[in-house]
């Protein structure tokens, strides 16, 4: 009885680590935005993919075409008022649209004006080598772009996508249009249209999403995402079923206990100490795996999406080891009658 009662309890806890590791994997690739609640865009050239392209062809990426694009997103941003952000993977900036006063939100700073500089004024972050290096009596890059700082900013403050943005430069300054396009929009379907229009390859499209809408993406986003669903709602069912034949197999002990004895609460209260063994011995497991480095995520989610968990599973091992006891002290006290 001790050894199946002892296998019963690993296996619970191999399915609480197995169903934790499930929910962190469902809620990276669904739910978890770098952007904090803003729509992500990743763009690609079509030419850098396409067969028929070659050396000669309209290159949609050229300065002028990029110049033309920057401008035409800029105009989109203003009609929409709303805030654009693009970040590319070999820049060190961040190109930024502000119509709806989002990013400045963000950073910190007030709203800004730089008439000297016809509009082209930076944010750069507060105090790093990044500063020290390319920045002189207030200037941006002195001596070549000559770009006057409005003003600086804590990068403590930013989302995770716009991580290492070591300053914020005007969209229509960029020269480059590959990577990710960051807006607080909530219709983008005209934006979506002008990157097509372009020549450019809409490569992946992240908003956030709600409890509902996630449910209805994992069961109609492909076999693969239906059948992670349908794994998590199995999951869920041998877990619990588990811990009720714990409890079904041990009834005839417990009664028996109870004659010399043992009284419902103290069932109950065993009940809620079994779930919490099992429940602690799940959590410092994934907890291990979790922290192990393996993620992209910032260590704030991380510590975040550990709490949330840690609850959830706490809830589930606690609520289904009390109905199992309540039934169980029903079924006992039910075989004391005449």
């Amino acid at each position: 009885m001790k050894q199946r009662n002892l296998m019963v309890l690993t296996l619970s806890c191999a399915l609480l680590i197995i169903i934790e590791l499930g929910v962190s994997i469902i809620y990276s690739d669904y739910i978890y935005n770098p952007a904090k609640g803003l729509i992500s865009i990743n763009v690609a050239s079509q030419s850098y993919n396409d067969p028929n392209w070659e050396p000669g062809m309209e290159n949609p990426t050229s300065s002028q075409n990029a110049a033309n694009l920057m401008q035409e997103i800029d105009d989109w941003a203003n009609s929409a008022k709303a805030a654009v952000i693009h970040k590319n993977a070999f820049s060190a900036g961040c190109g930024y649209s502000d119509y709806s006063g989002w990013l400045l939100s963000a950073l910190g700073v007030s709203k800004a004006k730089d008439e000297t500089t016809g509009g082209k004024g930076v944010y750069t972050t507060e105090g790093n080598s990044f500063n020290d290096a390319y920045t002189n009596d207030n200037i941006l890059f002195p001596g070549k772009a000559d770009l006057r700082i409005l003003g600086t900013f804590s990068d403590e403050g930013l989302p995770p996508a716009l991580a290492g943005c070591d300053y914020f430069y005007p969209l229509t300054m960029s020269e480059v249009t590959d990577g990710v396009y960051l807006t607080d929009a909530t219709e983008i379907d005209s934006l979506l249209k002008l990157f097509d229009d372009k020549g450019y390859e809409i490569l992946h499209v992240q908003r956030p999403l709600s409890f509902f809408a996630l449910v209805n993406r994992m069961l109609s986003d492909g076999f693969v995402t239906r059948a992670v669903a349908c794994a998590m709602v199995g999951l869920f069912f041998c877990f619990i079923y588990s811990i009720v034949m714990l409890y079904r197999e041990n009834l005839k002990s417990l009664r028996i206990r109870h004659i010399f004895g043992l009284s419902m609460k103290q069932i109950t209260l065993g009940s809620l100490g079994i779930a919490t063994l099992i429940a602690a011995v799940a959590v410092g497991v994934f907890s291990v795996i979790l922290f192990s480095g393996l993620s992209y995520m910032s260590k704030h989610d991380l510590n975040r999406l550990f709490c949330y968990i840690t609850v959830g599973i706490a809830a589930l091992s606690a609520g289904t080891s009390l109905v199992c006891a309540i039934s169980t002290n029903r079924a006992v006290s039910r075989r004391e009658r005449p």
